[in-house]
């Protein structure tokens, strides 16, 4: 309760509610939720970011003029969305953000999917996920947060990602990839091209997640078996800008080929 009671300090309560009633709105607001069983307020509350989410849910349940605004694309697409701050968040297909309309206190935004971040320079901006957080100053970086999976790479500036009990944090090169409980960290070329330009790279990679990402970007459906999309260790690489080629890259490396099914629709199968 102190704990929160010092986040707090520096606003001012809804007009008509003390310090100590705003704080018991909260606590109430939370626990309301939790016994309806919704997860991602309990895990934003008791996880290692806890303090940057209560950050948000105070803005949500207690400042009513500051409207949370919801950024969303569809498959096979992406836009450049620019934050309050004037910090740019580019979404891949299929992912979500949503954020405070004012930033004059905290830059805290949540993301469920891919994006890439190019931040102004001013007070801690956190990137929260359902798999952990990202907490930069000034930079850019890309983040992926899929499932139980999360992957940030760090372009210009610092990183800090934070998962579970563990955190790291990244210089320009340097990419972090959540592995159970674990935070790998490797090097990468930042020079070369991503999603962003419309290139998919993938190295030792599990076969069902390069179909997923394919499903995604060229808003279709890949029938294949769960032994199929569980195929570990592929390396390849894809172009948005041709399914076709696209379609050769992934499955000659595994021996297999794509059928039509319907113009949407395409089975993965063993060659003949």
């Amino acid at each position: 309760m102190n704990r929160y009671s010092e986040i707090l300090k520096s606003w001012k309560a809804p007009e008509g509610l003390s310090e100590e009633q705003a704080l018991a709105k909260i606590q109430g607001r939370l626990s309301n939720e939790t016994n309806k069983g919704n997860n991602h307020v309990r895990t934003m509350w008791w996880s290692a970011t806890s303090v940057a989410a209560a950050v948000l849910v105070a803005w949500v349940f207690l400042m009513p003029n500051n409207r949370v605004i919801r950024e969303a694309t569809e498959v096979a697409s992406s836009k450049t969305i620019v934050l309050p701050d004037g910090s740019k968040a580019t979404l891949n297909a299929d992912s979500r953000i949503s954020y405070a309309e004012d930033w004059s206190d905290v830059r805290t935004l949540e993301l469920q999917g891919e994006a890439f971040f190019d931040v102004e320079k001013g007070s801690a901006f956190t990137v929260n996920t359902p798999t952990g957080a990202v907490i930069v100053l000034g930079t850019s970086f890309n983040v992926y947060s899929r499932g139980q999976e999360l992957k940030v790479a760090c372009n210009t500036g610092k990183v800090r990602v934070v998962a579970g009990q563990q955190q790291v944090e990244l210089t320009p090169g340097q990419c972090a990839n959540r592995q159970g409980q674990e935070l790998m960290v490797a090097n990468f070329d930042t020079d070369q091209k991503t999603w962003r330009q419309g290139v998919f790279y993938y190295e030792n990679a599990r076969l069902g997640d390069i179909l997923e990402e394919m499903e995604r970007q060229f808003s279709i459906r890949i029938e294949c078996t769960d032994d199929v999309r569980n195929v570990q260790g592929i390396t390849t690489n894809f172009s948005k800008d041709d399914r076709e080629a696209a379609f050769q890259t992934v499955s000659a490396p595994v021996g297999m080929e794509f059928i039509a099914v319907n113009n949407t629709t395409f089975k993965l199968q063993k060659r003949p």
